[in-house]
């Protein structure tokens, strides 16, 4: 049987005798031309690169590839009214179902983000109700403010780098923020396995963006 490595070459392979090798960005190519030697694991990496999202939810970019518990998810969370957690409410009474931002037919690049404070998390969790995301997530620009654009997402058309990588190699479905806050605490926690300036009890927890340390002027870190 083919690993999958070996799957992902004869896949391109055909993909370039049907003239669409041009499919696969180059980048992507070039990495599963490595040919690691059998037995080989991970330790052997001489460089490993983390990327950190910024303020991204998985299935806003990745929850239509195929295989991934995203959109077609069997075991969704059922909301108080009965609806699947993808059918969200506002208060007038409104529900939205999830739809597509279309990069190139559309100004949503240009349109600014929604909320992503600890306080809108908590807002849009309710109590675990997971029922408040139109109210909790509304637009700061009031010409967008009633859009519901927390609902909106990406598909290959929109990414097909992202796309591309996520075929070749491997992707986790069920990977979640460290806390339900923001940016920095979840910074912290990427790097240090915490959000407290210092792994006791007695040490400030920093579960919004006030940053612990100085700046190098040696100012304080401001709230951003």
């Amino acid at each position: 049987m083919d690993s999958r490595r070996e799957f992902l070459k004869k896949a391109m392979l055909l993909s370039g005798a049907a003239g669409v090798a041009t499919a696969v960005p180059a980048s992507i190519k070039k990495a599963l031309e490595i040919d690691p030697k059998e037995g080989s694991d991970f330790y052997e990496a001489e460089h490993i690169v983390i990327l950190m999202q910024e303020n991204r939810a998985f299935d806003h970019c990745f929850g239509a590839l195929r295989g991934v518990r995203g959109f077609n998810d069997p075991r969704v969370i059922t909301l108080g009214n009965n609806n699947p957690v993808w059918l969200q409410s506002n208060k007038k009474g409104e529900t939205y179902a999830p739809f597509r931002f279309s990069i190139e037919d559309s100004k949503i690049t240009w349109m600014g983000s929604i909320p992503h404070s600890r306080a809108s998390q908590v807002d849009a969790d309710n109590l675990s109700r997971y029922d408040g995301w139109l109210e909790a997530k509304k637009s700061g620009n009031p010409q967008y403010r009633d859009m519901p654009l927390t609902l909106g997402h990406y598909i290959r058309e929109d990414l097909p780098f992202n796309y591309a990588m996520a075929d070749a190699f491997t992707i986790c479905d069920q990977h979640y923020c460290s806390a339900m806050t923001s940016t920095w605490p979840n910074r912290l926690y990427l790097w240090g396995g915490t959000i407290r300036e210092e792994k006791n009890s007695d040490s400030k927890t920093f579960i919004r963006n006030d940053i612990p340390g100085e700046k190098p002027d040696g100012k304080p870190c401001p709230n951003i």
